[in-house]
């Protein structure tokens, strides 16, 4: 897929590389940090759009909502103080969050012997002493405020936070490794207290990072002391900015993006050291239309042309209204190609919440959200989309085709209006809409990569969590949620979908009937069978869906959701003249212990639906009507006063036990598959189906048998005694419509005891 010249071969190794990076075990913990702060970033950046908004008549509303109270501008005053409180304190929230989910992978942590929150306040003081602590504005009793480039605790502080983060837990995890090799032969009292042990035991690892900062909080000290750091880096940096020459736009374009992808605020960073003189609006109101004309930059030169080029080069303006379309990396392109191909999951809603900030140019929920920092699959063209429109509008400027910029236009003015109103001219809105073009064309190939691994990472975790589920299923004690892997991830993920659909009232499961015959084919019963295909991964297995919605705590409302609809359709099926046909319905183990009321709701069924209890059959396994404990027995008891029938599932090798659980009043009996699939030659499977039915005969039960897929299989079961079957020989479970039309063409039976 050529595009812009990079052909498939490239962007097959660029794929490959972006994945080796991107799935390092640091750099996703990076990223997973970065993602937990969409909420303060969105909300903070809304504050901002909203704040920044040159519409007076919106700001009069806003400042009737808040208190009177508040001085003049109390929208604004409002506005800021929850600006305050997120977005210019996101570096620090970068810090705890980012730490927190890299002090997740120590294996300290994972097995209980540290508490997570330890290593996260740590990193806290190491940010304290590597960048907070300042002995002379300490000594001078001054607010402390940032001395050297980048320092600061909102969105300039980002990277300076993910190193912290980083190093403090890494060197956190090894004194925590020493520690435990140090007391590997102590033989002391364990204390019984989980947290004062956890607290006890970092002592060292705190102290020890501590010290490391501190040691690293003086190499940085003298080495800025004796190199004079800032004034180098101003010298070198703040000459590129200031050279009008093509080159220097384009290697400060390069530098302001380079500094975004590693979480400094790249743009911040370089206009600080431009110090052409700007007219800046006192508020949102003043700026309203424009706001005021941009001075001469110079007045000594001959060629006007220069002077064009000094302008467009050189002042902030060029940058933050022709180069930063929708924010750094010129990311309108990009939340435009997410709208239109992002994945519907992440891609597509990022974009959509980042909408309206990235009209007003502002774009952190981008940057976090999807993430740009860090991410190798946009590096390109986070750096070359700006890069392209930097040397297209400088050279637009330089040859006239659009005029100089003369108003100072305000930074959240939107896209095409503020070009327009910058150069006063129209000629200035099309070169916006041109770069937004390019930018489009030059993010599409990369979202559409970026969209095939991430659509490729979750079909393997959801696999793995299927995987991971069928296990658990089997193991009580098993619980997916607290895995701290990619497959306890994706079931966070999978849990958190589960909750949105029962919280909306939008359960997107159906059931189906898979029909129970004689050995004539004559319906005698069915069985409902919950189903769901993911509009993602496809067909869910029952038992994945049954193991989540437990770990969910939604067992409850599962269960009578199947409920209700088997009961439902069991009096459609009346409305349609079937009668005789028995409905089975499963009972989920944890609804049963978990819904005191669930005898009561099945009462309620029964008497809004109108329908004969006896028709229905509540179907548990052997295993649990083995080790059934009291509460659950009174609960069997209860269900058979409703007057609805009992029946034992997945009847295996316990068959002994068959004779203990009849005393349930259980009236059916099913013969699992695992007694089945070789019952045409093995002769012990034939004993045991021998022995089930004789046994079930003489405790007056009936007997139907799962998983008959053959007329051979059916055959012999005959010959064993036999009489009701279920299973894909005489028909795969059914939608309710194709079930209706099966039944009018099989014809139905009683299902009888024998006689």
């Amino acid at each position: 897929m050529p595009v812009l010249g990079l052909n498939h071969g490239f962007l097959s190794s660029l794929e490959k590389s972006a994945e080796a990076f991107i799935e390092n075990r640091t750099v996703r913990a990076i990223n997973d940090g970065l993602v937990n702060l969409i909420p303060l970033v969105l909300i903070g950046t809304v504050c901002v759009a909203l704040s920044n908004l040159p519409i007076p008549a919106l700001h009069g509303f806003f400042n009737n909502v808040f208190p009177s109270s508040v001085s003049h501008g109390n929208w604004i005053q409002a506005s800021q103080m929850i600006t305050f409180a997120t977005a210019d304190i996101i570096g620090l929230a970068a810090l705890l969050s980012v730490s927190f989910t890299l002090a997740a992978q120590s294996p300290r942590i994972t097995k209980g012997e540290i508490n997570i929150f330890i290593p996260v306040f740590t990193a806290f003081s190491c940010y304290i002493i590597l960048y907070v602590w300042d002995p002379h504005t300490l000594l001078s009793s001054e607010s402390i405020s940032p001395q050297v480039l980048l320092l600061h605790p909102g969105r300039t502080g980002v990277f300076f936070a993910l190193f912290v983060a980083l190093v403090s837990t890494r060197v956190f995890a090894l004194f925590a490794d020493l520690w435990q090799k140090m007391r590997s032969g102590y033989r002391g009292e364990i204390n019984p207290n989980l947290h004062l042990r956890s607290a006890l035991r970092s002592i060292f690892s705190v102290a020890g990072t501590l010290v490391v900062f501190v040691f690293l909080r003086l190499l940085i000290s003298g080495v800025f002391d004796a190199l004079d750091m800032e004034g180098w880096i101003k010298n070198i940096f703040g000459g590129l900015v200031h050279n009008n020459d093509l080159l220097s736009v384009l290697l400060t374009v390069v530098l302001m993006q380079v500094l975004w992808f590693f979480g400094a605020h790249g743009t911040e960073t370089m206009l600080s050291l431009l110090q052409s003189p700007r007219v800046v609006p006192s508020s949102a109101a003043d700026a309203v239309g424009g706001a005021g004309a941009l001075p001469d930059v110079t007045t000594s030169t001959v060629d006007g042309t220069t002077q064009v080029l000094h302008q467009a080069a050189v002042s902030e303006e060029f940058y933050s209204i022709f180069v930063s379309l929708g924010g750094a990396g010129m990311t309108m392109g990009l939340l435009l190609i997410l709208l239109i191909l992002g994945s519907r999951g992440r891609g597509r809603r990022i974009a959509q919440i980042s909408l309206f900030p990235s009209l007003l140019n502002i774009n952190e929920t981008l940057l976090y959200g999807v993430p740009l920092v860090l991410n190798p699959f946009f590096a390109i063209p986070f750096i070359l989309a700006p890069l392209i429109a930097a040397a297209i509008s400088y050279g637009a400027f330089a040859l006239g085709v659009v005029p100089p910029i003369v108003n100072v236009v305000y930074d959240s003015t939107p896209i095409l209006a503020s070009g327009y109103l910058a150069t006063g001219s129209v000629a200035g809105a099309l070169l916006q809409g041109l770069c937004l073009a390019i930018s489009c064309a030059i993010y599409t190939p990369f979202v559409l990569i970026n969209k095939h691994y991430f659509e490729r990472q979750r079909r393997q975790a959801f696999s793995q969590l299927i995987t991971a589920a069928t296990r658990a299923a089997e193991n009580e004690n098993q619980s997916l949620l607290q895995r701290t892997d990619s497959v306890g991830a994706a079931a966070r993920d999978f849990v958190a979908e589960l909750n949105e659909y029962f919280d909306n009232d939008r359960i997107p499961f159906k059931l189906v009937y898979q029909p129970k015959s004689s050995q004539d084919g004559l319906v005698v019963g069915a069985e409902s069978l919950l189903r769901w295909t993911h509009p993602h991964y496809g067909p869910v297995s029952p038992v994945v869906l049954i193991e989540m919605t437990d770990e969910a705590g939604l067992a409850t409302p599962l269960g009578r959701w199947i409920a209700q609809q088997s009961f439902a359709e069991f009096a459609r099926w009346h409305e349609r003249g079937i009668e005789d046909v028995i409905l089975s319905i499963n009972l989920n183990p944890q609804h049963i212990f978990e819904d005191e009321g669930f005898v009561d709701y099945l009462q309620e069924l029964i008497t809004t639906y109108g329908i004969d209890p006896s028709r229905i059959e509540l179907e548990i396994t052997e295993h649990v009507a083995v080790h059934s404990s009291d509460a659950m027995v009174q609960t069997f008891s209860r269900i058979r006063d409703l007057g609805l029938a009992l029946s034992i599932d997945d009847m295996g090798m316990g068959y002994s036990s068959l004779t203990y659980i009849s005393d349930y009043g259980i009236s059916t009996v099913k013969i699992d598959i695992s007694l089945v699939d070789q019952v045409t030659t093995n002769k012990q499977q034939q004993e045991i189906v021998a022995s089930v039915v004789d046994l079930a005969t003489q405790l007056n039960l009936l007997v139907i048998v799962e998983g008959v897929e053959t007329k051979e299989q059916l055959d012999a079961l005959v010959e064993l005694g036999c009489r009701y079957y279920q299973g894909y020989y005489f028909s795969k479970p059914l939608e309710k419509d194709e079930f209706l039309t099966y039944v009018r063409e099989k014809g139905t039976a009683k299902m009888l005891h024998a006689v």
